[in-house]
């Protein structure tokens, strides 16, 4: 029986003093110079998340908040002992309303705060796309395809390559697709190549071909339509937007051009999975 109390004090002991260390330790930490500057500072790099923006049957993407995480900052930079933002830790905050969860509506663009854009292509039955890949390496952007269904028939291997590489596949909705056609799509898009998101284009708008996106889980985008030209990129050209560009031989010769000049404007040329997760 002693022994057992033996036991039960030491245990007890071991307890309390660990738990008075961590405590005395918490102290030191919170009345640090560092840990008081951090939290001085942290609101100055607090940036409040945006909700998305609905205009009837259309919308634009909010934007993600962060707040800087005063301890895990804290330990960041007590190696240093001394403030240094680029080590700062944040932690995201959620719009209350988020694009992921709409599905009934045409989407426009990204939030107009930030210089995001996305660049897609409508590609038809017979379009051969690999200058249009190369001219996309040379530059290290990644875009957005949107092909028909025959077309995923015939280009199986591309169309997992592309996926692979970080392009997005979507459905070119200007031909006449049942649900089960969506399906399919989905099935090769998704559940083989496994791509986070699925996305429908249509030429207009179209509130049957809307609905039939909406219940396969498929956000469908409004962009600009351009006329293929460098010109035409320029008077399009701003923040959030989505340009689109029908595959042709004359886009074949502009397209380094309109790469090179939406890049030299500062503007970020993202793939539209980027767009959904804010």
């Amino acid at each position: 029986m002693n022994n057992l109390f033996k036991y039960i004090g030491f245990v007890s002991l071991v307890f309390f003093s660990f738990f008075y260390t961590n405590k005395i330790s918490y102290v030191i930490k919170q009345n640090d110079d560092l840990m008081s500057e951090i939290k001085e500072k942290s609101q100055n790099y607090y940036k409040p998340p945006t909700d998305v923006i609905i205009n009837n049957d259309e919308v634009i993407a909010g934007l993600s908040g962060k707040s800087v995480d005063i301890s895990k900052s804290y330990n960041n930079m007590k190696k240093l002992n001394s403030f240094n933002d680029t080590l700062l830790i944040y932690n995201k905050i959620k719009p209350d309303s988020s694009i992921k969860d709409i599905y009934d509506k045409y989407i426009k663009g990204y939030n107009k705060t930030l210089k995001n854009i996305s660049i897609i292509f409508i590609i038809e039955d017979d379009k051969n796309i690999n200058n249009i890949l190369k001219i996309l390496n040379n530059h290290n952007v990644k875009a957005n395809f949107f092909v028909t269904s025959s077309w995923i028939t015939k280009n199986n291997e591309l169309t997992s390559k592309l996926i692979k590489e970080g392009h997005i596949i979507g459905y070119n909705m200007n031909d006449n697709y049942s649900n089960s056609d969506i399906n399919w799509m989905n099935m090769i898009i998704s559940k083989v190549n496994n791509q986070k998101y699925n996305f429908c284009y249509n030429i207009n708008k179209d509130i049957n071909k809307l609905n039939l996106c909406k219940s396969n889980k498929s956000y469908t985008i409004l962009p600009i339509l351009t006329k293929n030209s460098l010109n035409d990129t320029k008077l399009n050209l701003s923040n959030g937007v989505i340009l689109a560009y029908d595959y042709d031989n004359f886009l074949e010769k502009e397209l380094d051009l309109i790469i090179g000049f939406i890049k030299s404007r500062g503007f970020n040329i993202l793939p539209l999975k980027n767009l959904i997760d804010e």
